[in-house]
């Protein structure tokens, strides 16, 4: 075999390598549904919501949403069509890179296929394989601009990553940086006009519509996250786990330095090795700073995938850039891929379970508990069509909110409620959930809150002076637990939040569902007061307030509880 043919085989196989991973291990994150239900309630005319009427800017990915809404709108199903969009980003981030190696071994091309967790996260229904391929791609457009037209191409490309994540404008921004010392060094501004004219004409217009319909200039989950509060402790950790399992890309953070002390200033601006290495470090530095920063997140690596590919890039630049492949990078070369197939992963940490919980995401979402999920969600959007139904929803259970069509939806984080996002940090803990509204909160009572599905996994949990009045039970089929191949039918549990009479008339009477009929309840209640200490029947009064009279018309029954 030629030597020359060495380095494509390399590739191939690398590639086919990074093809099964990424189809193999397909899922689809929770979070996704949330992206989901604002693109199904575009499509349905309800506008860019997660609740009708209310304009509250719950997901982060505004392109990825619109990319959704299009593929929902001509009837692919959003699971199939995030995760194939996805994987198709990552093969064109690693082709990206291929055609951008500058030496005739593209070890770049070849470690980006073969990172376990770009091809996992390719595949999981978030805007991550997109954002990444936005961010490279300006990147490398930019390490190469001479024409005005080349800018302006990078500095669309980094406005679309800014629109597709907020995060993006941190690359736009220093790129704005870069170009601007290049015009003034080279007293033109062409280039410069060219790199702002996709921010006047694209982003400004887009932030200006934003403004006006959600009223914030950055997305609620930037609040409910208190991404504005440094997490630095926390960003630390997550940053060292994802390099400690990924220990190759550990020289891509001094590589670039290295190269740029070897320049002269001004064979920076200029296109080769030197403008090369000031962007890379331009890319990574600040973007990693920026996740320290902010905490990081509880997926592990998943905030680090963007700049993974130019960390790849930064470890080409010693790379022979003509010529045969030397042995030295052939050397390289088997490092980075021993390194790769052999990465230090942090089983004891993210598996296992840790104090700061930072976790592998695509064990908590299997096929059988998505398919779960949707079982439930579908029955209930059987059982309540056409009501008004409103359910309180925590982590994990976007899916939820998202098969069951529920006319609202509060999501107990905040990601897509105002109120809860704006409200003061009280501690830390997982991060981005770490506002979490007590389930005998008045807000849920004021926004007529009905049921919550599952477990109830939140402080403040409503007292039991209720008894089984809570207990809302419907029978659902063939769901599955622990897989696909084992189902059982039986009664799933939920709790009611408030005794909505109206709404719960629609099932009453039912088999397949089950619930205490609170009135009759309070009819023996009140037979047997005269045995109750006054202090207690205070007491029930007040949960009877919040769980029934607050929402029913029923003051023959009130009055007579009253002492």
């Amino acid at each position: 075999m030629r030597r020359n043919a060495l380095p494509t085989l390399l590739l191939v196989v690398a590639v086919g390598y990074g093809l099964i991973v990424a189809v193999s291990q397909r899922w689809v994150c929770d979070d996704a549904f949330i992206s989901f239900r604002y693109a199904k309630n575009l499509v349905d005319g309800l506008g860019l919501v997660f609740n009708a009427g209310e304009h509250v800017e719950g997901y982060t990915n505004f392109l990825w949403v619109m990319i959704l809404a299009g593929g929902m709108w001509a009837g692919f199903d959003p699971i199939v069509l995030g995760q194939w969009l996805g994987i198709g980003f990552f093969f064109a981030t690693v082709l990206l890179l291929w055609r951008a190696a500058p030496t005739p071994l593209p070890i770049a091309a070849v470690g980006l296929a073969l990172h376990w967790h770009s091809g996992l996260f390719a595949s999981c229904g978030l805007e991550t394989a997109m954002f990444t391929f936005l961010v490279t791609s300006g990147l490398v457009v930019l390490m190469r601009a001479v024409r005005p037209t080349e800018f302006a191409l990078a500095g669309s490309l980094w406005i679309a990553a800014t629109m597709t994540r907020p995060d993006g404008a941190l690359f736009y921004a220093l790129g704005a940086g870069f170009v601007t010392v290049l015009a003034v060094a080279g007293r033109s501004v062409r280039c410069w006009l060219a790199y702002a004219a996709p921010f006047v004409c694209g982003y400004l217009p887009y932030f200006l519509w934003k403004l006006a319909y959600y009223g914030y200039p950055l997305p609620n989950t930037f609040y409910a996250k208190s991404a504005s509060e440094a997490n630095v402790q926390q960003g630390l950790y997550y940053l060292r786990l994802y390099l400690q399992c990924y220990y190759v890309l550990l020289p891509a953070l001094l590589i670039p330095v290295w190269c740029l002390l070897r320049c002269r200033p001004r064979a920076m601006l200029q296109v080769g090795a030197c403008r090369r290495a000031l962007l890379l470090l331009l890319c990574t530095l600040p973007f990693l700073a920026y996740v320290v920063w902010v905490g990081g997140d509880f997926m592990f690596a998943r905030f680090c995938l963007p700049v993974t590919p130019a960390l790849f890039l930064a470890l080409q630049l010693p790379m022979r850039a003509a010529g045969p492949p030397r042995r030295v990078d052939w050397v390289v070369a088997a490092l980075l891929v021993a390194g790769s197939l052999l990465p230090a992963y942090p089983a004891q940490a993210i598996k296992v379970g840790n104090p700061r919980f930072v976790g592998e995401e695509r064990d908590h979402y299997p096929a059988w508990y998505v398919e779960a999920n949707r079982i439930l969600g579908r029955r209930l959007a059987e059982l309540f069509a056409g009501s008004d139904l409103r359910l309180a929803i925590g982590g994990g259970q976007a899916m939820l909110a998202y098969y069951s069509e529920a006319p609202y939806v509060l999501e107990l984080h905040g990601l897509t409620d105002e109120f809860i996002a704006h409200r003061k940090l009280e501690r830390r803990g997982r991060v981005g959930h770490e506002k979490v509204l007590p389930l005998d909160h008045a807000y849920l009572r004021r926004r007529g809150v009905d049921l919550i599905v599952g477990p109830l996994q939140f402080p403040g949990v409503p007292d039991d002076r209720l008894g089984t009045a809570r207990r809302f039970e419907f029978r659902v089929e063939n769901v599955p637990f622990g897989s696909l191949e084992r189902r059982f039918t039986n009664f799933a549990r939920a709790t009611l939040l408030t005794y909505d009479a109206g709404l719960l008339t629609r099932v009453t009477g039912r088999q397949d569902v089950r619930f205490g009929d609170f009135p009759r309840y309070l009819d023996e209640y009140r037979a047997a007061i005269p045995s109750r200490p006054a202090a207690e029947v205070r007491a029930d009064l007040r949960a009877f307030d919040a769980f029934y009279f607050e929402q029913n018309d029923d003051q023959r029954r009130r009055t007579g509880l009253v002492r």
